[in-house]
Order: structure tokens, then C-alpha cells, then sequence
């Protein structure tokens, strides 16, 4: 049998790429044991200097087959668990909030946040009044956009430029459980934790870029459901019951969907070069779908992938 140089690349690309997510579905290797493989992208400069060196001997393909491994590598970790980026760029360690800001706003109201490279959190309190509170000084105040029915918060100006490095700030931001009906979410960078209970919300949209990311609304519920991540890692905890579908999107990025033990559930999937582990459901037509699903009771989520992990988790939790 002769093998064709021209095609030994790809084929070892496309073998270690679909190697590494099985390895991690079938429980041959850890999950965390191939967290950072996108991190070896220095080998691909070490590859090229193989491909000069060994040009004219019959060496000469050594470089690209390293280069395929490579790639084949870090393709492979991305899908089995995403780039998990994000987490480097936020406030010093052990930063705390050390100055709040609190009011009150009517009913039907929205609250938006605007993170850029630092750290956040958004949690329910009763009542209609709101709290932000900042650190790790004072003068790492965030913006605050209020009126009659809406609370915005951003990342102060210049957030993530520092002399020497990147820096952030903490912002914690209480939501008024009786008054908000809308809710967005933003971040750049850093890392943001969302456990939101209690709450009855119209819509909610999250998109996350190069961040860590994770919002929890199994205690809430929720009419209307969009969240984006790029280039970083979203878990998304849906609510028990009341949202009908749920639109998700994932891009070289790691996806968890987090849902309650009981919620009837149905995944319609769609992109390309994406490692699925939806475990319990079962395929039926374009979608996966759990034994007690049905148009009238359950949630159809809508995923759209590309070069990413999308994994099903049930009963757990997304804090």
C-alpha cells in the first residue's frame, strides 16, 4: 500500500482532533487532562522551523505531520472542553467590593451589565430596590445608568489597561426581584456568576467574549431565552419550567447546558467540527430529544456550534 503524502496530513489532523473528545466522552482520559491543549500553539512555529531545516532530505515532511498533530491536538481539546480563557484578565487577587451604590426603579423594568476584564456577580433581592457595589478601590466605581424603569451597569472607562498587565474591577450587582422583567448581560474578559432565583423575566440575554461565564435561572422563570459565547466557556442553567425554547450559540468555545432532573428536553443542533455529549437524550430527526418530551410540555433549545464543546449536564448546577 502506498500512502499519499499530500492527504497523511489531514488524515492524522482529523484522527487525533476526533481522538481526544472520545477519549474524554468514553472515560479513558480526564476531562481536566486536556484542559490548555489550544495553549500549544508555539509547537506550529517549531513545525515550520522542522520544514525548513529538513527541506531537502527525506525528512522533509516531518514539520507538516507535526503541524497536523498539532492542530489535530488543539482542535481535539477545544471540543472536548473548551478554551477557558478570561479568568487571567480580572481584579488582584483576594479584591473585594469596598464602596455601593443603591435605588429603586418601577415595575416592568430592565437591568443591563457591562463587564469588561474583571470579575462579576448578579444575585436577587427582594423588593423593588437595586445594590452595586465595586472594589477594590474607590475609584474603580463602575457606570451607572439608572431611570423610571432601568438599571445599567458598565465596567468603568479604560477597564483592562494597567501599566504592566491587565486589571479589573469587582462589581456585584443586586436585582430587584419584584420590579425586573428584562434582563442583559455582557462580558469582555474576566469571569461573571449569575444565580438569579425567584425571578419572572420576559427575556434574557447573555453573550460572552473571551470570558468565563455562568448564569443559573433553574429557581426563576423565564419567557424568552438568547445567550452567544466566543473564544471562552458559558453555563447556562435553564429554568424548570415556563421557557419554551431557548436560542444558544457557541464559537470555539465550550457550551454547558445545565437542566433540571425532571424538565422534558429537546436539542436541535446545527454547525460544524463540534463535540455533542448530550447524555439521556436520544436522536430523533434533526434533534435529540428526552423520553418525555412533546411540543406542549418541555424545552427546545437551539444550538448553533461551531469548533466547540456543547456537553448536557442534568441536575446539577451551573453556579
Amino acid at each position: 500500500m502506498r500512502i499519499h503524502r499530500g492527504f497523511l496530513g489531514w488524515g492524522l489532523f482529523f484522527v487525533v482532533a476526533g481522538l481526544v473528545p472520545l477519549s474524554v466522552q468514553a472515560g479513558w482520559i480526564a476531562r481536566d487532562q486536556v484542559t490548555g491543549l489550544w495553549r500549544l500553539w508555539p509547537l506550529f512555529l517549531v513545525a515550520a522551523g522542522l520544514g525548513l531545516v529538513l527541506m531537502r532530505t527525506r525528512f522533509a515532511g516531518l514539520g507538516g505531520l507535526l503541524a497536523a498533530v498539532t492542530a489535530g491536538l488543539m482542535l481535539g481539546g477545544v471540543l472536548a472542553t473548551g478554551v477557558g480563557v478570561g479568568i487571567a484578565c480580572g481584579p488582584p487577587t483576594g479584591a473585594t467590593t469596598v464602596a455601593s451604590r443603591t435605588g429603586t426603579f418601577a415595575p416592568g423594568g430592565d437591568v443591563s451589565l457591562d463587564i469588561s476584564c474583571g470579575r462579576a456577580t448578579a444575585v436577587s433581592g427582594g423588593g423593588a430596590q437595586w445594590q452595586v457595589a465595586w472594589g477594590p478601590d474607590e475609584g474603580s466605581a463602575p457606570r451607572i445608568d439608572v431611570g423610571p424603569v432601568h438599571l445599567g451597569v458598565a465596567s468603568p472607562a479604560g477597564a483592562g489597561s494597567v501599566p504592566g498587565g491587565f486589571s479589573g474591577s469587582v462589581i456585584d450587582v443586586t436585582v430587584p426581584r419584584d420590579v425586573t422583567r428584562s434582563v442583559g448581560l455582557k462580558v469582555n474578559a474576566g469571569s461573571a456568576s449569575f444565580p438569579l432565583d425567584g425571578l419572572a423575566l420576559d427575556d434574557v440575554h447573555v453573550q460572552s467574549n473571551a470570558a468565563d461565564v455562568r448564569i443559573d435561572l433553574g429557581a426563576s422563570t423565564v419567557g424568552s431565552l438568547e445567550a452567544e459565547v466566543n473564544v471562552g466557556s458559558l453555563r447556562v442553567g435553564l429554568p424548570a419550567e415556563g421557557l419554551r425554547t431557548a436560542h444558544l450559540q457557541a464559537n470555539l468555545s465550550q457550551l454547558v447546558i445545565c437542566a433540571p432532573p425532571g424538565l422534558p428536553l429537546r436539542v436541535v443542533t446545527s454547525g460544524g467540527l463540534v463535540g455533542w455529549d448530550l447524555p439521556g437524550l436520544t436522536k430523533v430527526g434533526d434533534a435529540y430529544a428526552s423520553p418525555g418530551f412533546s411540543d406542549g410540555a418541555g424545552t427546545t433549545v437551539v444550538v448553533s456550534a461551531n469548533l466547540s464543546g456543547v456537553r448536557l449536564e442534568r441536575g446539577g448546577t451551573c453556579r
